[in-house]
């Protein structure tokens, strides 16, 4: 009668530590992909005021009043480097009675703000609000792009009353909270040449 093999050779106990190595990396991997995860929600469920507010913004850029729309609210907007302002019909989630909404994008101190103006059908205020859309600005820096030049070209004021530019462009330095990525939007152009 033979006896049988005890224990493991060499061969097996280096296999088994190698699933063992795959397995503690996968686990670690898991770990820290999760733990990652969680930060990146927690800082999103932060900020979600402000990131929900920067995509209405991006809406009501979209949807500025052109100034060749006819309507008893005034069209169009003004801009500088530091300050944009433009009426839009975009929809106005916080004023279920307004037609159209005045928005003023401005720095204050470090904080970008947006002030809201809810207007009537005949261009009266109805209601304002002031909100901050980004915290711990140092360098703000708003600028249109105008195609319509011999050279097309970045812009840091606009005044032209009859059109809009093609592009407005909102910088902001690193550090902001929440994070600004460079915002860059085209206004729809209604019955522009």
């Amino acid at each position: 009668m033979t006896r049988g093999k005890r224990g493991l050779s060499l061969l097996e106990l280096l296999v088994a530590l190698a699933l063992l190595a795959v397995i503690t990396v996968g686990l670690i991997t898991t770990t820290s992909l999760g733990v990652r995860l969680l930060d990146r929600t927690q800082e999103i469920s932060k900020n979600q005021n402000e990131i929900a507010l920067r995509i209405r913004l991006r809406s009501w850029i979209k949807n500025i009043s052109s100034p060749t729309l006819l309507s008893n609210i005034p069209s169009g907007m003004f801009g500088t480097d530091r300050r944009l302002s433009f009426n839009t019909f975009a929809a106005t989630p916080f004023h279920g009675q307004a037609a159209a909404m005045n928005v003023v994008l401005e720095q204050e101190g470090s904080d970008l703000t947006m002030a809201l103006s809810f207007l009537d059908d005949v261009g009266s205020v109805l209601d304002q609000d002031r909100r901050v859309l980004l915290r711990d600005v140092t360098e703000l820096k708003i600028s249109y792009f105008d195609g319509t030049q011999d050279q097309p070209n970045w812009i840091t004021e606009w005044s032209e009353e009859t059109r809009l530019p093609q592009l407005i462009r909102i910088t902001a330095n690193q550090g902001t909270t929440p994070p600004w990525p460079e915002f860059t939007i085209a206004p729809i152009l209604y019955f522009e040449n």
